[in-house]
């Protein structure tokens, strides 16, 4: 049996291509587009946050973050944000220097005193505030594995609510992560 060079070579050219988008099959497949975190550092200073992100692509992500403060020195309570985070140099999904912009409802408490109360004995009442947020951030996500992820991030966010104490809060976190 007499092989043709040319149709050899055109069997292992359609073989290698048909192998290597059966590897890009499986990449797709063992890519995991969901991401619970914790995040470490608000919780060490008892203001538990938790998370959840979904990797749109590589580079675009949709999130979803609650925090609650158990601290009673404080006036902020808890915070709902929907965040937006764009990876622009991610080979990835969704790892690398982050911007991020989100948006949200803050829960505070404000001590009133009324007038001629005796201070020292403490507030006489606590008015709770809802509001509308809106802010930036810039960070770094670290994948420790193929599914444990670390990040680091810093930000500013403004309240919009001229009834509160709270004008702003802060978007920081250093948080652990599984992705599924």
């Amino acid at each position: 049996m007499k092989v043709n060079l040319k149709e050899a070579i055109f069997l292992i050219i359609f073989s290698l291509v048909g192998s290597q988008s059966n590897a890009q099959d499986q990449i797709e497949k063992t890519t995991y587009k969901n991401e619970l975190k914790v995040n470490i550092g608000l919780s060490l200073i008892s203001i538990p946050s938790l998370s959840y992100e979904y990797v749109l692509n590589r580079k675009m992500s949709l999130g979803l973050g609650g925090a609650y403060n158990f601290n009673d020195f404080d006036s902020f309570r808890s915070m709902w944000l929907v965040t937006y985070r764009y990876y622009p140099f991610s080979s990835r999904d969704a790892v690398g220097f982050f911007a991020e912009l989100n948006t949200g409802l803050i829960a505070s408490e404000d001590d009133l005193v009324f007038e001629g109360a005796i201070t020292n004995s403490g507030p006489i009442k606590n008015e709770d505030h809802l509001a509308f947020g809106a802010g930036l951030a810039i960070g770094y996500k670290l994948p420790l594995g193929k599914r444990w992820i670390s990040e680091a991030f810093l930000g500013l966010g403004k309240e919009f609510n001229d009834d509160s104490s709270i004008e702003g809060y802060p978007s920081i976190g250093l948080t652990g992560g599984y992705r599924f």
